[in-house]
């Protein structure tokens, strides 16, 4: 149950052989300031300069390992099973969080204790980080918007309660990249 308090975050961030944005990403997520983050990065064995970004921000990161996986969702599993926060999210090695995204979650999270999903804006951007459209404009949380076809979920944008992730279970690998 969380409680009036600010909920720890646990964020997840798969990578492999993604050196040319890894670092962007981590900084993206460290400079939210967020007084209890617990960041997890899961790297697949890379062969490129990745193991190197990561070593440099090891002592901020909560846990981080690299070693060969069965791909994205094993590594986004994998990392919330290390997860220690009672609101959950991942960020892939070549997205970025917005300033301030944490800590909106974690508002919305607290103000009321049984939400499961939050869900929001995401700005897709190209490799130079040139806006190329915006998704869910409005920060959303009520689920049967899903039901009505009204808005879907945008993977980047979303943050889960420690309660749905265990009731759903893993991510499933059927999927493909369907799975966020």
């Amino acid at each position: 149950r969380m409680t009036h308090t600010l909920p720890r975050i646990s964020v997840v961030t798969p990578n492999y052989n993604q050196a040319l944005f890894l670092e962007k990403t981590l900084i993206s997520v460290l400079v939210q300031g967020y007084p209890d983050l617990d960041y997890i990065v899961m790297d697949g064995g890379s062969d490129d300069d990745s193991v190197d970004i990561i070593k440099r921000y090891a002592d901020r990161l909560s846990h981080w390992e690299s070693s060969p996986d069965k791909g994205q969702y094993d590594a986004v599993t994998r990392g919330l099973g290390y997860a220690t926060g009672e609101v959950m999210g991942w960020i892939n090695s070549d997205d970025l969080l917005t300033p301030r995204s944490v800590e909106l979650a974690a508002d919305r999270f607290r103000a009321d204790p049984e939400l499961d999903l939050v869900w929001g804006f995401c700005l897709v951007v190209d490799a130079d980080e040139r806006p190329l459209t915006i998704q869910n404009p409005y920060v959303r949380e009520d689920i049967r918007q899903l039901r009505t076809r009204r808005t879907f979920v945008s993977q980047p944008g979303s943050w889960y309660s420690r309660r749905a992730v265990e009731t759903v279970g893993p991510l499933s690998e059927d999927l493909g990249y369907l799975f966020d």
